[in-house]
């Protein structure tokens, strides 16, 4: 988003439950503590160098439906990345961080699921 940026929530998301449970990591107290908040997930870019995290995935877009929106997002991650305090997240740090597929990772079907799990797995055993 512009001025923000959502944290997927443990308990809501089929990928993230995979993640935590299925692969034994755990979520950064954040993520925790604004688990299904009235504000969508949301935290301020002033509040990035308090996600302390070993890893990091990065969804920067929509799903098939939004492929323009997608553009748009891809873009104000780039800008996102220019700023200061990107570079203080402790996963961005030590290059534990990874762009997914949003396209694969937004959408819904059980194939798309099994992609994202698939290459979740190669990424994690990579690191």
């Amino acid at each position: 988003m512009n001025k923000e940026v959502r944290l997927y929530p443990y308990a809501t998301n089929d990928i993230n439950r995979f993640m935590y449970e299925l692969l034994n990591l755990r979520p950064p107290q954040m993520v925790v503590d604004i688990d299904g908040n009235d504000a969508n997930n949301a935290i301020s870019l002033e509040l990035l160098p308090e996600l302390d995290t070993d890893y990091l995935l990065i969804n920067a877009g929509f799903g098939p439906s939004s492929r323009q929106n997608s553009a748009v997002a891809r873009k104000r991650f780039e800008t996102m990345q220019r700023d200061p305090l990107w570079e203080s997240v402790p996963a961005v740090r030590t290059g534990r961080m990874d762009v997914v597929d949003a396209m694969i990772w937004n959408a819904h079907g059980i194939i798309s699921k099994e992609m994202a799990m698939d290459a979740l797995a190669d990424w994690v055993e990579a690191q």
